[in-house]
């Protein structure tokens, strides 16, 4: 009965037929507000968290230093990052480079060491009916490390999200972190969601496929639909050892962020 409400309910919304979003090119905005260390760190703690669009500075500061890893963290790669994140990078000392996808949020990056070459990268677009949102990748190199920030689509196949992220996966030494969106269910329609279908392993297996390293596998749920634990999160090192990774729940958020501690390998 309640699945033939759905149905009923759904049916009606398959032939809508909204267009691709045309990304705007919104200018990327850039701010220095890190002190410059004299003998960087061997390794390198990366943090990745979606930031569920929450825009007050005072809440987002007061639960991010709750958490030692933000505290302690090199770098910060931010989905659904509202424009507070200026003011963020200057409480919090570091540098940041901040893409906006529309009015309200966008992807960043924060550093306390210098973001070199920082490029806004468009991804492929799909009609997802409604909601459909402008994709992008935001790269950069931060001690020598390429280090791309990313947030996929969540209504699209299981071949789509994969052709979203393969292009960036090329270079040796570089780290690939964000929301995935790798709930395991298949998209009818982008629409109707039916459970089943492993998106996790096939987003893990493609980038352990090229060389990437994958140390989140076992760290548990990074969000909860309806009580029901999902693995949406993930940060994908290539040619650095990991020294250490985790997952840390967040207050303000929806998600959990997780974390790696990295370290060049040696030749």
């Amino acid at each position: 009965m309640k699945f033939s409400i759905i149905v009923l309910v759904v049916l009606p919304l398959l032939f809508i037929t909204d267009t691709t979003p045309k990304c705007v090119d919104i200018p990327t905005q850039r701010g220095e507000y890190a002190e410059r260390l004299r003998t960087p760190a061997k390794d390198l703690t990366v943090v990745s968290l979606n930031m569920a669009k929450q825009g007050e500075r005072g809440r987002i500061l007061r639960d991010l230093r709750q958490t030692r890893v933000f505290e302690d963290a090199d770098v910060w790669l931010l989905q659904e990052a509202a424009a507070t994140v200026p003011e963020i990078a200057r409480e919090m000392d570091l540098d940041y480079v901040y893409a906006p996808t529309d009015e309200v949020q966008g992807l960043a990056i924060l550093s306390r060491y210098a973001i070199e070459e920082p490029e806004r990268i468009a991804l492929p677009q799909y009609n997802l009916k409604f909601n459909t949102r402008c994709r992008i990748a935001l790269a950069a190199e931060i001690q020598g490390v390429p280090i791309v920030n990313i947030h996929l689509d969540t209504r699209i196949t299981q071949k789509q999200r994969l052709d979203q992220v393969s292009s960036l996966l090329h270079g040796k030494r570089m780290l690939i972190g964000g929301d995935f969106n790798t709930a395991n269910v298949r998209w009818v329609g982008n629409l109707l969601p039916v459970p089943g279908q492993n998106n996790a392993r096939a987003m893990r297996d493609m980038f352990v496929s090229r060389g990437f390293d994958s140390p989140l596998d076992n760290a548990g749920p990074t969000f909860k639909l309806l009580g029901l634990p999902l693995h949406l999160d993930w940060i994908f090192p290539k040619d650095l050892k990991t020294v250490a990774s985790g997952v840390e729940e967040i207050g303000f958020s929806d998600h959990h962020a997780v974390w790696v501690n990295v370290r060049p390998e040696s030749p």
